[in-house]
């Protein structure tokens, strides 16, 4: 599944291949998916043009001259391309035509979602200014029984980390994913805010370096410990692999458990 630093690295490549392109037409393959037929799409949208692509937590929002916006979800496999013709592109769900390319969605599991001028969230995001210690602080004492690593994951927490960045995030701050929410120390809280800005920031940087023109798919391989072809992390210790809130979780013996 896409996370923050993927999208984050989508948003700005998209935005520097589309920005300031005309909307010519859209096309919507599953209207299930989407919260406004093809008919109300091509209403708002065509003759507009793109501002903009913006990563909002999981989700990509397009907004375009005219105000209008649209929120894309790509769940587990859903994918962004630009493309000539669209007959070759499988498991499509929304596409936007442009005068000689096309935007499209897909997604072979048909889960990704599509939303014509999504809500702004009031859960902050993880790389916004209103994602503060001290607003980190409260939520741990609001679920204190929680796995660390479930409150990290709850996108009603805190939106954009996923399963493999918040194991990156708990490794670099060496605390056990199985470590309770409210038992964490005021020092220990500072130094997992500190990891998460750090690690998702370096991820972007890390992600460009490998592919700087990615607009879908993952690159993991740079990652410290969620990376299964990696037997010990970068201090040496053994990379354990257990199932931790339902997820798969990359982890090692030096994380401490509260």
């Amino acid at each position: 599944m896409p996370e923050l630093p993927d999208l984050e690295v989508y948003a700005g490549n998209l935005t520097k291949q589309l920005s300031q392109k005309e909307v010519a037409d859209v096309f919507v393959f599953a209207e299930d998916k989407c919260n406004a037929s093809q008919e109300k799409l091509q209403q708002s949208l065509i003759s507009a043009r793109v501002d903009s692509f913006r990563r909002s937590g999981k989700e990509m929002h397009i907004n375009f001259s005219n105000g209008q916006k649209i929120g894309i979800h790509l769940m587990l496999m859903g994918r962004f391309d630009i493309v000539s013709d669209l007959e070759p592109v499988p498991f499509k769900l929304l596409a936007i035509r442009f005068a000689k390319q096309y935007l499209t969605v897909s997604d072979p599991k048909i889960w990704a979602k599509i939303t014509l001028n999504p809500v702004e969230s009031k859960v902050p995001d993880a790389l916004s200014a209103d994602f503060t210690p001290s607003y980190l602080v409260t939520k741990l004492m609001e679920k204190k029984t929680k796995q660390i690593k479930a409150f990290l994951i709850d996108q009603s927490i805190v939106r954009g980390i996923g399963n493999a960045y918040v194991d990156e995030i708990l490794w670099e701050a060496k605390i056990s994913p199985e470590s309770k929410a409210g038992k964490l120390p005021s020092d220990v809280v500072n130094c997992l805010h500190h990891s998460i800005c750090h690690v998702l920031q370096r991820s972007v940087k890390e992600i460009l370096a490998i592919n700087p023109d990615i607009i879908n798919g993952e690159i993991r391989e740079f990652m410290r410990v969620h990376n299964k072809n990696r037997q010990h992390c970068p201090n040496g210790f053994p990379i354990k692999v257990s199932k931790i809130t339902s997820k798969t979780t990359y982890y090692t013996d030096e994380q401490r458990i509260f």
